[in-house]
């Protein structure tokens, strides 16, 4: 008797964010959310918030949520971010609104709730396209 052949469909491995992973974005979130609160916004912490927020969106971008107001309170905080570096841009004054910390304040709320429903090869995958788009500009700038 022969045996049937069976095609088994091998799926990815899914290795869940641990709450190490979420605690250490939500520590770049809201110290420098802080700072900016009590003042001492800089450059520095405007690229920290910038990259937790383009990370988790690139990862959500991959695998999108079944939650759509998650993209939608990460785009309004990337949008209160953008705001805020035109300014700074032009004046060289960096400092977020009153309104603007809130709104990053909600997105940063939301990535937290979007980093426990996605994967760690998912993120992984986001953050080497983020790194792959920072030396391709630096190429062109230079």
């Amino acid at each position: 008797m022969s045996r049937k052949s069976t095609r088994r469909t091998i799926r990815p491995l899914r290795i869940p964010i641990t709450r190490g992973l979420i605690d250490q974005f939500a520590q770049e979130l809201h110290f420098s959310l802080m700072k900016a609160q009590l003042g001492y916004f800089t450059t520095v912490e405007f690229d920290k918030i910038g990259t937790c927020f383009n990370t988790i969106y690139g990862a959500l971008d991959l695998k999108p949520p079944k939650d759509k107001t998650i993209l939608v309170a990460i785009e309004g905080a990337m949008r209160a971010m953008n705001d805020c570096s035109k300014r700074g841009d032009t004046s060289g004054v960096w400092a977020l609104r009153v309104t603007e910390i809130a709104a990053v304040r909600a997105g940063a709320q939301k990535a937290e709730e979007a980093l426990a429903l996605l994967d760690v090869t998912t993120v992984y995958q986001s953050i080497k396209q983020l790194e792959a788009e920072q030396r391709a500009e630096e190429r062109l700038a230079a």
